[in-house]
């Protein structure tokens, strides 16, 4: 065959694709290395058992440092603002409506149980008593001279009974009146109701008195009274007769309870208590008052405030169980410098966590350092 000699020959420089069955072999030679390389690697990889060292641990516990439970005796002291009050205290008003015609005690004074303080115009009323005493005297003239001829004529018909009857009805009618215009004279006298000071005056001589206006107050000062309240956890622990201590602007002094009230407050939840001082100089009724009032000495657990969690539902803290964390609902009692008062859910000898508290989860394994 003689050579192409067109003018196009030697042009087609482009390579041939191989043919298709030399790809497909080329592909399966290449799978099979593949997978001859990775049994390879796969018999020289290790376990994971292989691969964790021989001497691996379960994850360590939890360091935390617990105070141990114990006993205090403590003796509770609760504090209170309490209101200084006078033992006594009255309005002095008039009873009847009558002018003020007399002052007998000026404002400030000291004055006795019984003293005349003040007089209202008493002339009607002496005028009515005056007319109902001769009225009386004439009923009873008029009484005894029957009553006599009955008696000197007994077994004769002098007098109807009923004339009898009506004889000592009126009497009887007017030693009522002259008895009732003389307690309203007796009104016309103001007196003190007890021994005690009169404070500011609000009326003067002359002035229009009703039982509504009231012409001074009357104050009992040889005693003071100081109001104050106590929570409601106190209730079953204040009684009668209780000391107390008290502090007024510098003045420090002693009392005693002389009052319980025997229902709590329902707005505030909390229990009034009033106790008895004695007056000194310097003490003011409606000064207010801080009031200490210590319990009975009793032994108590107590616990770190760190350590007692506060939530809606109560107070909880964390205790060592036999190696592990557990949650214990608490109930608290008094607040003091030593921590709170734990009344229920702990008992001496627990060991209460106070650090890495975060960390903690029920069950959670610790070890306990103990703490001084």
């Amino acid at each position: 065959m003689s050579p192409d000699t067109s003018p196009n020959a030697g042009l087609d420089k482009r390579p041939r694709k191989p043919p298709r069955h030399r790809l497909r072999g080329l592909v399966a030679v290449l799978a099979l290395l593949a997978l001859a390389v990775g049994l390879h690697l796969r018999g020289q990889a290790p376990t994971v058992a292989q691969a964790a060292p021989p001497d691996a641990k379960a994850p360590s516990a939890i360091v935390v440092d617990v105070v141990t439970m114990k006993p205090q005796p403590h003796a509770f002291t609760v504090t209170a603002t309490g209101q200084l009050a006078p033992a006594e205290e009255v309005d002095i008003v008039s009873e009847l409506p009558r002018r003020l015609v007399t002052i007998r005690a000026e404002e400030g004074a000291s004055v006795k149980r019984g003293d005349i303080l003040y007089e209202v115009d008493a002339r009607e009323l002496a005028a009515q008593y005056r007319r109902l005493k001769v009225q009386r005297d004439l009923a009873r003239r008029i009484l005894d001279r029957r009553e006599k001829v009955v008696a000197e004529h007994a077994g004769e018909v002098t007098l109807s009974q009923h004339e009898m009857d009506v004889t000592r009805t009126d009497a009887a009618t007017f030693d009522a009146q002259l008895r009732e215009v003389a307690a309203q004279l007796s009104k016309t006298h103001i007196r003190a109701p007890f021994d005690g000071v009169l404070g500011a005056r609000h009326v003067s001589r002359g002035a229009w008195l009703t039982p509504e206006v009231v012409i001074t107050t009357l104050y009992a000062t040889q005693h003071l009274k100081v109001d104050f309240e106590l929570a409601e956890r106190y209730a079953a622990r204040v009684s009668l007769g209780d000391a107390f201590t008290y502090s007024v602007e510098g003045l420090r002094g002693e009392g005693k309870v002389t009052v319980v009230e025997p229902a709590i407050e329902r707005a505030s939840r909390s229990l009034r208590v009033r106790g008895q001082i004695e007056a000194r100089k310097g003490l003011v009724p409606g000064s207010f008052a801080s009031v200490s009032l210590a319990f009975e000495t009793r032994q108590v657990l107590f616990a770190p405030t760190v350590a007692v969690e506060a939530a809606p539902g109560g107070h909880s803290l964390w205790v060592v169980e036999d190696g592990r964390a557990e949650k214990r609902s608490v109930r608290i009692g008094e607040r003091t410098p030593k921590g709170l008062e734990i009344v229920e859910g702990v008992k001496p000898g627990d060991q209460v966590i106070v650090t890495n508290l975060l960390r903690l989860s029920p069950g959670a394994s610790v070890e306990a350092r103990p703490t001084s």
